[in-house]
């Protein structure tokens, strides 16, 4: 691993063997490996046998090198060699293995094994001399851990974090994407359930559509291993946590798959009995992404001060400096690595004749291909273009086309689907036929599922994103293009063979950066199903200058915290934004300079001695005098003037006080009855929407547009009353037509998600929660009997049915949800009622549901 300072006999000679005349050899290894890949029948190749001596002897001596940029090098040689002379020479299998096995690399000696299962490996290594062979069954010894009787073998990274996990230390790694960091943290998971007869888990991913991932990996783990009697939980909607908190169960130990958003709510209800005895952070250089990066900072640092004896691990792909984290816990320890089981090729292809080809990056940029015919019929249009090199360069393998922006990355789907021919499989069509059903028929995805190409982005309907993610996943399935945009980079486990990217950006116009390009290339090759993968650089002499192309290797970023930023960069604003909350900002400034101040607020609150200049003084910040008196003197004067109990305000942490105060004050100007919300069957459910978003848009947004607030509350009520997404998505598509605004039902499909997931759920079901805690603290000092309800979590889930909530609850998406509400026929069943009924009646009711919605069920209850 990176960071180990002692050098060995075997660095001196890894760095004499790279810097050699002779090792130039390796190009031509890599040439002739991307030659094969252009012309599978070419049968030449300049490599002697001498050459091949030479070149696994290094490898044999850069495996057993200190530096990750050696031992990269090792395995490149080991399988670019195996893949190329295995049916030339017969000791090529074994001397691969045992080369494989050196470098701790068990995924890839199972891939090896798994492609030469007609010889029999494990024979061919009891042929080697008996060092080596000591050498292997050390090795076996060393990285072997057990699971329920089924033994697993870790890579050299992964035995050594798994190590310092075990012997419960608080831990931060850094490892590239295909490092396998997500199987270590589900062995973690499991053996701390092995040990604690009484465990709470509480794993933070940076997304919604990360949790649905993350929940189906660990109960595929769980299934694997029979693992039982521990509940798995992705939602803290006020039902599920009270219902956890009343119901009678057999389970002690629980996961609970969050969001900062949802672990910030979930800290904040200080009714509920709720101890944390692990915390999990996973993609945790988000503590430096914006004011999500301030609430992550924020909850990490109120579970480390409210729950000091659990234990916290940090996971981070690629960083430099994964002792960042110790300032949340002093003692931990860190480790980081940029050595990956799978191995990847940064490739410069370019278009035109008069530039080289094909370029791979080594130490430096190195021509391996002059010119191809291909170039000849090369489209000129930039979507176009990439379709047509993942046409010709990805037959019969798995491919990933980057696209920037969800609009770009349909148009890429649709060029790709026009040069394949229809592919017939009745999974796909399955799908389709759902699609057709209960999104719309005219949506572009189906036109391109039939071709084998899907395309991915986040303004998606849920059951859509994740069938896709199932669909590429499975090689026996013909789906062998996915188009994706950003939200690729978000943690999302989708690796492919190829990755083709071209003057890629991460969201509206900002240019990718180092971090996310590495982020990006780690996608590219498949562990225990490819030995590399190749990520094609398009024309990279045409992209934009602020766009990043890499140099050399692999580099690291640094991890950043966002709150800090603000304290070094932004004080300035921040001051001024404490001094007057009304003052204007742009849109993400805002919500920065919010959750910072509010961090600080509440700090305050809870402990008045946990001031500014602590915070400064604790993190080595400098910042003027004058500054920081200033800071403090507004905190200190926004404290004197709130009249909102501590627990309220806490309700919110995000949420400015000042705002919180500004609305309770609304409350005594107005009659209960025209501030409490109506029930969604109520005939007013409309009106009375209307009237709580004008509230919201007035006091929290600043904004005052009645149009677009009528606009929110339409949706929101058919939404809410749990009318099918289909319905909405074909209202869309109407008012579009009669404001004479319609271009395609693309478009409206993406503008109906983004308003449900971007505005709706997301902001309105904040301000809503905000809206009802506060109105429900007013309601009891005027000593009034209004029952309160829960309209947040109505907006968030998509449903008021106590039944449809419940099930949602259990983890099924809102569609399933419904569905089953139909069948089932009662509307006031709680969680327990609908297990029991879906354990007695689900089999014989199955086959009414679509196979999407009868996927999700088995997702969520074959345990």
């Amino acid at each position: 691993m990176e960071g180990n300072n002692k050098t060995s006999i075997y660095d001196e000679l890894a760095t004499s063997i790279v810097a050699s005349e002779r090792f130039k050899i390796y190009l031509s290894l890599i040439r002739n490996e991307l030659l094969n890949t252009f012309e599978p029948s070419r049968q030449q190749n300049d490599i002697t046998k001498e050459d091949l001596k030479f070149l696994l002897e290094s490898a044999s001596i850069l495996a057993c090198a200190t530096s990750d940029a050696h031992k990269q090098l090792a395995y490149a040689i080991t399988v670019n060699v195996y893949n190329q002379f295995k049916s030339e020479y017969e000791d090529i299998d074994r001397i691969a293995s045992f080369l494989l096995l050196r470098l701790g690399n068990f995924p890839g000696f199972q891939l090896l094994k798994n492609r030469a299962v007609e010889r029999a490996l494990e024979k061919e290594l009891a042929d080697i001399n008996i060092s080596q062979q000591y050498e292997v069954i050390s090795k076996s010894i060393d990285n072997k851990v057990s699971v329920n009787g089924t033994d697993l073998y870790l890579t050299d990274f992964q035995r050594d974090a798994y190590h310092s996990l075990s012997i419960g230390q608080d831990y931060s790694f850094s490892a590239p994407t295909s490092a396998g960091k997500s199987f270590l943290m589900i062995l973690f998971i499991i053996e701390q359930l092995q040990q604690c007869p009484e465990l709470t888990i509480v794993y933070v991913v940076p997304t919604k559509a990360l949790i649905n991932q993350v929940k189906n990996d660990i109960r595929g783990a769980f299934n694997r291993y029979d693992i039982q009697g521990v509940g798995v939980h992705s939602s803290t909607t006020s039902f599920e946590l009270t219902e956890l908190q009343s119901a009678p169960t057999d389970k002690t130990k629980h996961i609970y798959i969050l969001t900062q958003e949802r672990l910030s709510h979930l800290l904040s209800r200080r009714d509920i009995p709720f101890v944390i005895n692990t915390l999990i952070v996973d993609e945790a250089q988000k503590v430096g992404d914006g004011y999500r990066g301030v609430l992550l900072e924020r909850v990490i640092t109120q579970t480390a001060r409210t729950y000091p004896k659990a234990r916290i691990v940090f996971s981070s792909p690629l960083a430099s400096n994964p002792e960042f984290f110790k300032k949340f816990k002093p003692e931990l320890q860190e480790s980081r690595t940029n050595n990956s089981p799978v191995h990847q090729n940064v490739l410069f292809l370019n278009s035109k004749r008069k530039d080289t080809f094909l370029s791979v990056l080594h130490d430096e940029v190195e021509a391996l291909i002059e010119d191809n015919d291909l170039q000849k019929g090369c489209p000129s249009a930039k979507r176009a273009k990439m379709a047509y090199w993942a046409f010709h360069l990805g037959k019969g393998q798995s491919n990933i086309l980057y696209g920037n922006g969800a609009a770009e990355t349909e148009e890429l789907a649709k060029h790709l689907s026009d040069l394949l021919p229809n592919v017939q499989d009745e999974r796909i069509e399955e799908f389709v036929n759902f699609i057709q059903d209960n999104i719309h028929g005219e949506y572009t995805l189906i036109t391109c599922l039939r071709k084998g190409v899907a395309f991915h982005y986040s303004t998606m309907p849920r059951e859509l994103k994740e069938k896709i993610e199932l669909l590429f996943s499975d090689e026996t399935v013909p789906v062998n293009y996915l188009c994706c945009t950003s939200t690729l980079l978000e943690g999302m486990n989708m690796p492919a063979k190829n990755v083709f990217i071209i003057d890629p950006t991460k969201g509206q116009g900002n240019h990718m950066g180092k971090f996310d390009f590495w982020n990006l290339a780690g996608r590219a090759g498949r562990l225990l199903k490819d030995f590399y993968g190749n990520i094609y650089c398009i024309d990279p002499n045409s992209w934009n200058d602020e766009s990043y192309i890499p140099e050399r290797s692999i580099e690291n970023y640094t991890i950043e915290s966002s709150t800090e930023n603000v304290l070094v960069d932004r004080a300035v604003d921040l001051t001024s934004y404490l001094q007057d909350v009304d003052q204007v900002f742009p849109g993400k400034d805002k919500e920065l300079l919010e959750q910072t101040s509010s961090t600080f607020l509440i700090n305050s609150l809870n402990d008045p001695s946990d001031t500014i200049g602590k915070y400064l003084n604790d993190h080595k910040i400098t910042m003027e005098s004058q500054q920081v008196t200033a800071i403090e003197t507004a905190i200190t004067g926004i404290i004197n003037e709130n009249v909102l109990p501590d627990f309220v305000i806490r309700k919110n942490p995000g949420i400015d006080m000042r705002l919180q105060n500004r609305l309770f004050a609304y409350f005594s100007t107005v009659p209960t009855s025209v501030s409490v919300p109506v029930y969604p069957a109520a005939f007013e459910f409309y009106n009375s929407i209307v009237n709580v978003y004008d509230v919201i848009n007035t006091i929290f947004l600043a904004s005052a547009d009645t149009r677009m607030i009528r606009r929110y509350a339409f949706v929101s009520s058919v939404w809410i009353k749990e009318n099918p997404l289909g319905y909405l998505i074909q209202e869309q598509v109407k008012y579009e037509q009669k404001e004479k605004k319609f271009s395609s039902v693309n478009k409206c499909v993406r503008t109906v998600v983004d308003l449900i997931d971007g505005i709706l759920t997301y902001k309105y079901a904040k301000y809503t929660k905000c809206y009802n805690d506060i109105l429900e603290y007013y309601i009891q000092t005027i000593k009034a009997d209004v029952k309160l309800i829960n309209i947040s979590a109505y907006l968030e889930l998509g449903a008021c049915n106590p039944t449809t909530i419940s099930l949602i609850s259990l983890g099924l998406s809102r569609t399933t949800a419904i569905r089953l509400r139909t069948l089932i026929g009662q509307n006031d069943l709680d969680r327990a009622a609908c297990v029991n009924w879906l354990s007695q009646n689900y089999t014989r009711y199955k086959n009414r549901l679509p196979v999407v919605c009868q996927d999700d069920y088995d997702n969520n209850f074959n345990e």
